[in-house]
């Protein structure tokens, strides 16, 4: 079983990742100076790969707050001596918490609806699909995929709002 190398288990991170790929094991382990043994919990693939992004994510967000990290900025008015270096990290992650990412919930979600989404738009017709991208993916105006297709304004306008309505029957079609 190989443990991941990317995450360090400390008070703030008490878990870490192994896989054993021959075996297509996947295991999260979960350790605290309040539990007696380790806690190891088998999770999916799936699961797995989001939580070792969700890691990554978390790891280059804090290579790039450490490159650009200037202390003074966040403790003006303290004497910075004072603090550890933890302290002025704490500071500062707190100050940057909106920028944090996604967490593994709000991934997994938009993973599914982006899943769901794409299922909705492969069961349009060629031409909705076609148009429905011009206008939304690439911001073309209802007047420019006109020309491209050779058709009328009002033509593009209500096929795409067909499409839409077809989009919105098929995305939440229960399964």
């Amino acid at each position: 079983m190989d443990k991941n190398p990317k995450r360090n288990r400390d008070k703030c991170n008490p878990y870490y990742l192994s896989s054993d790929k021959k075996n297509n094991t996947y295991i999260v382990t979960i350790s605290s100076d309040d539990i007696a043994e380790d806690i190891k919990v088998e999770i999916t693939k799936e699961v797995f790969d989001l939580m070792d992004e969700l890691e990554k994510d978390e790891a280059k967000l804090i290579q790039r707050d450490k490159r650009h990290l200037n202390s003074n900025i966040y403790l003006i008015e303290h004497d910075e001596e004072s603090f550890t270096q933890e302290e002025i990290m704490e500071v500062f992650f707190y100050k940057k918490a909106k920028d944090k990412p996604k967490s593994l919930e709000d991934k997994v979600i938009e993973k599914i609806e982006n899943e769901k989404l794409y299922k909705a738009l492969n069961s349009l017709s060629d031409m909705h699909r076609r148009r429905i991208l011009l206008y939304f993916k690439h911001n073309l105006s209802f007047s420019q995929i006109a020309e491209i297709e050779g058709c009328s304004k009002m033509a593009v306008k209500y096929s795409i709002d067909n499409a839409l309505k077809e989009l919105r029957k098929n995305f939440f079609k229960k399964n």
